[in-house]
Protein backbone atom coordinates (compact mmCIF):
# COMPACT_ATOMS: atom_id res chain seq x y z
CA UNK A 1 0.00 0.00 0.00
CA UNK A 2 0.61 3.22 -0.82
CA UNK A 3 1.75 6.49 2.13
CA UNK A 4 -1.16 8.51 0.00
CA UNK A 5 -3.97 5.13 0.52
CA UNK A 6 -3.62 4.86 4.62
CA UNK A 7 -3.92 8.44 5.08
CA UNK A 8 -7.09 8.42 3.12
CA UNK A 9 -8.77 5.89 5.22
CA UNK A 10 -7.63 7.43 8.45
CA UNK A 11 -10.22 10.23 7.85
CA UNK A 12 -9.78 14.21 8.39
CA UNK A 13 -6.97 15.98 9.62
CA UNK A 14 -6.53 17.66 13.35
CA UNK A 15 -7.27 20.54 12.12
CA UNK A 16 -10.52 20.01 10.13
CA UNK A 17 -12.53 17.95 12.66
CA UNK A 18 -16.04 19.31 13.38
CA UNK A 19 -16.04 21.83 10.31
CA UNK A 20 -18.99 20.61 9.45
CA UNK A 21 -21.49 20.85 12.95
CA UNK A 22 -20.32 24.25 12.22
CA UNK A 23 -21.68 24.60 8.74
CA UNK A 24 -24.79 22.52 9.63
CA UNK A 25 -25.27 24.98 13.10
CA UNK A 26 -24.76 27.66 10.90
CA UNK A 27 -27.10 26.72 8.10
CA UNK A 28 -30.10 25.77 10.64
CA UNK A 29 -29.25 29.32 12.10
CA UNK A 30 -29.48 31.20 8.83
CA UNK A 31 -33.12 29.29 7.84
CA UNK A 32 -35.02 29.71 11.17
CA UNK A 33 -33.96 33.74 10.72
CA UNK A 34 -35.48 33.30 7.13
CA UNK A 35 -38.87 31.57 8.36
CA UNK A 36 -39.40 34.05 11.06
CA UNK A 37 -39.44 36.80 8.60
CA UNK A 38 -41.08 34.89 6.30
CA UNK A 39 -43.93 35.15 9.53
CA UNK A 40 -43.79 38.28 10.01
CA UNK A 41 -44.22 39.42 6.67
CA UNK A 42 -47.41 37.22 6.41
CA UNK A 43 -48.73 38.05 9.98
CA UNK A 44 -48.18 42.18 8.12
CA UNK A 45 -49.97 41.36 5.28
CA UNK A 46 -52.96 39.78 7.16
CA UNK A 47 -53.53 42.50 9.45
CA UNK A 48 -53.38 45.04 6.44
CA UNK A 49 -55.78 43.06 4.73
CA UNK A 50 -58.30 43.38 7.49
CA UNK A 51 -57.76 47.25 7.81
CA UNK A 52 -58.40 47.08 4.22
CA UNK A 53 -61.27 45.21 4.97
CA UNK A 54 -62.84 47.46 7.41
CA UNK A 55 -62.06 50.90 5.54
CA UNK A 56 -64.04 49.39 2.89
CA UNK A 57 -66.73 48.89 5.34
CA UNK A 58 -67.00 51.99 6.74
CA UNK A 59 -66.77 53.78 3.51
CA UNK A 60 -70.01 51.74 2.52
CA UNK A 61 -71.48 52.57 5.80
CA UNK A 62 -70.88 56.60 5.40
CA UNK A 63 -72.48 56.22 1.90
CA UNK A 64 -75.16 54.66 3.39
CA UNK A 65 -75.30 57.49 6.23
CA UNK A 66 -75.50 59.98 3.39
CA UNK A 67 -78.24 58.20 1.57
CA UNK A 68 -79.90 58.35 4.89
CA UNK A 69 -79.43 61.54 5.21
CA UNK A 70 -80.34 62.78 2.05
CA UNK A 71 -83.69 60.92 2.15
CA UNK A 72 -84.55 62.50 5.68
CA UNK A 73 -83.76 66.12 4.17
CA UNK A 74 -85.62 66.05 0.56
CA UNK A 75 -88.24 63.23 1.36
CA UNK A 76 -89.35 63.98 4.77
CA UNK A 77 -87.91 67.44 5.46
CA UNK A 78 -86.60 66.79 8.07
CA UNK A 79 -82.80 67.57 9.34
CA UNK A 80 -81.90 66.14 12.70
CA UNK A 81 -79.09 67.63 14.26
CA UNK A 82 -77.43 64.58 15.01
CA UNK A 83 -78.51 60.76 14.42
CA UNK A 84 -77.05 57.78 14.99
CA UNK A 85 -77.15 54.84 12.44
CA UNK A 86 -76.50 50.74 13.34
CA UNK A 87 -76.20 48.34 10.75
CA UNK A 88 -77.20 45.27 13.00
CA UNK A 89 -78.32 42.15 10.87
CA UNK A 90 -76.59 43.53 7.61
CA UNK A 91 -72.90 42.60 6.86
CA UNK A 92 -71.86 46.34 7.56
CA UNK A 93 -72.78 45.35 10.88
CA UNK A 94 -69.71 46.13 13.12
CA UNK A 95 -70.06 49.72 11.84
CA UNK A 96 -71.74 52.50 13.30
CA UNK A 97 -72.34 56.18 11.63
CA UNK A 98 -73.22 59.42 12.96
CA UNK A 99 -75.36 61.73 10.55
CA UNK A 100 -75.06 65.37 11.77
CA UNK A 101 -77.43 67.94 9.57
CA UNK A 102 -77.34 71.71 9.57
CA UNK A 103 -79.63 73.75 7.72
CA UNK A 104 -79.49 76.93 6.29
CA UNK A 105 -82.70 78.65 4.79
CA UNK A 106 -81.78 81.53 2.15
CA UNK A 107 -83.68 83.66 -0.42
CA UNK A 108 -82.33 83.41 -4.14
CA UNK A 109 -83.77 85.51 -6.63
CA UNK A 110 -86.95 86.49 -4.71
CA UNK A 111 -87.39 82.45 -3.91
CA UNK A 112 -86.80 80.65 -0.48
CA UNK A 113 -83.96 78.32 -0.44
CA UNK A 114 -83.06 75.32 1.91
CA UNK A 115 -79.70 74.37 2.60
CA UNK A 116 -79.09 70.86 4.52
CA UNK A 117 -75.23 70.08 5.09
CA UNK A 118 -74.90 66.44 5.94
CA UNK A 119 -71.95 65.26 7.85
CA UNK A 120 -71.49 61.31 8.53
CA UNK A 121 -68.64 60.01 10.23
CA UNK A 122 -68.37 56.23 10.23
CA UNK A 123 -66.60 53.68 12.14
CA UNK A 124 -65.98 50.27 13.56
CA UNK A 125 -66.23 51.32 16.88
CA UNK A 126 -69.25 52.70 17.94
CA UNK A 127 -70.48 55.64 18.68
CA UNK A 128 -68.44 57.95 15.94
CA UNK A 129 -66.07 59.77 16.27
CA UNK A 130 -64.43 57.61 19.06
CA UNK A 131 -62.00 59.63 21.16
CA UNK A 132 -60.77 56.27 22.77
CA UNK A 133 -60.13 54.25 20.26
CA UNK A 134 -57.73 51.15 19.37
CA UNK A 135 -55.24 50.61 16.95
CA UNK A 136 -57.55 48.48 14.63
CA UNK A 137 -59.96 51.87 14.72
CA UNK A 138 -61.25 52.74 10.81
CA UNK A 139 -62.91 56.15 10.39
CA UNK A 140 -64.15 57.29 7.17
CA UNK A 141 -66.48 60.89 7.00
CA UNK A 142 -68.14 61.59 4.20
CA UNK A 143 -69.88 65.31 3.42
CA UNK A 144 -72.57 66.86 1.18
CA UNK A 145 -74.74 69.95 0.79
CA UNK A 146 -78.39 68.81 -0.19
CA UNK A 147 -80.57 71.99 -1.43
CA UNK A 148 -84.39 72.34 -2.47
Amino acid sequence: MSATSRSARRGPRRGERGFSLVSAIFLVVILSAVAAYAMSVATVQHQSSALDVSGARALAAARTGLEWGAYQSLRLDSCVASSTLSFAGTPLAPMGATVACTRLAQTEAGAPVVFDSLVVTACNEPPCPNAASGPGYIERQLNMVVAR
